[in-house]
C-alpha cells in the first residue's frame, strides 16, 4: 500500500487500522459493556444512545436486565439479533481509519438500515474508508462506488 510492503508491517499494528463486523458476528464472552469497549473508550451515554438508533435498548429491561452489565456467552444471554446489533455498534464505535462490514443491516427493518447507512456516511465524511459487502438494494444504492463480483465456474 503506498508502496510499502505490507509483510514489512507490525500485523498487530495494521490489525488496529481495520474493523471488520462479519456475516455472523463473534463477540467474546462477557458483558455487553466489555463488549463494546473492546479498544475504545465510549461512555455510557454514547452506547445508550448509539443502541437506540439501531433499535437495540441498552438499559435495564426484560431482555436485557443488567443492561449494558448484562454477561452473556457464546450461547446464552443475547438473541441472535441482538448479538448482531452488538457486534455493529462495536464497528461503529470505532476509531479505525478502515471498516470492513460484510452484510451489515442484514435482518434490520428498513427504518433502522437507513439509520445504520446513515451512520456509516458518517463515518465517511470523517474521514473513513468503509468498505460494505451486501445484497440488499437499499444499501448498494447509497453506495458511492459499486464493484460487482461475478461467479466464476471453472
Amino acid at each position: 500500500i503506498d508502496a510499502e510492503d505490507l509483510r514489512a508491517l507490525n500485523v498487530s499494528q495494521w490489525r488496529t487500522q481495520v474493523g471488520y463486523l462479519a456475516q455472523r458476528p463473534w463477540l467474546p464472552n462477557g458483558t455487553i459493556r466489555n463488549a463494546l469497549n473492546f479498544g475504545t473508550d465510549s461512555s455510557d451515554d454514547e452506547l445508550l444512545e448509539l443502541g437506540d438508533q439501531i433499535g437495540l435498548n441498552l438499559r435495564k429491561s426484560h431482555d436485557l436486565p443488567d443492561g449494558l452489565d448484562t454477561t452473556f456467552t457464546s450461547t446464552s444471554g443475547l438473541s441472535t439479533g441482538q448479538r448482531r446489533r452488538v457486534a455493529l455498534m462495536r464497528a461503529l464505535i470505532s476509531k479505525s481509519p478502515v471498516l470492513i462490514l460484510d452484510e451489515p443491516t442484514a435482518t434490520l427493518d428498513s427504518e433502522h438500515e437507513t439509520v445504520i447507512l446513515e451512520l456509516l456516511r458518517k463515518k465517511v465524511r470523517q474521514g473513513v474508508f468503509v468498505i460494505v459487502v451486501s445484497h440488499r438494494p437499499q444499501v448498494i444504492n447509497g453506495a458511492d462506488h459499486l464493484v460487482t463480483l461475478e461467479t466464476v465456474n471453472r
